[in-house]
């Protein structure tokens, strides 16, 4: 569920598309990576990817935030959040070489 949540939290990220976080994925490595990075070591890497300044900030700052409650009130209004690592997540969506991260 941590790693979900994770995603969860990336996904809450304005302007955070397919592009940047591929970026940093195929970079810096899995969410586990980019989220036990200490914050200096994050700020240097996304910009030398060049991740933008907003996106840089709010990378940062939800790391800090518990989305466990946001989370549970998505469940309980039936809405569903799918991960890539998920048996859930479609197949044919998954084959794609830009499928998305996450799915609502």
């Amino acid at each position: 569920m941590r790693r979900k949540l994770m995603w969860f939290a990336v996904s809450k990220i304005p302007g955070m598309d397919f592009r940047y976080l591929d970026r940093m994925i195929r970079n810096i490595g899995d969410i586990d990576a980019i989220f036990s990075m200490r914050k200096a070591e994050l700020q240097r890497a996304t910009e030398a990817l060049q991740i933008p300044e907003r996106i840089r900030e709010s990378l940062l700052i939800i790391r800090e935030f518990d989305y466990c409650s946001e989370y549970e009130e998505l469940f309980q209004q039936g809405i569903q959040f799918v991960t890539r690592e998920e048996s859930g997540y479609p197949i044919r969506l998954k084959q794609l070489t830009t499928a998305p991260y996450y799915l609502y």
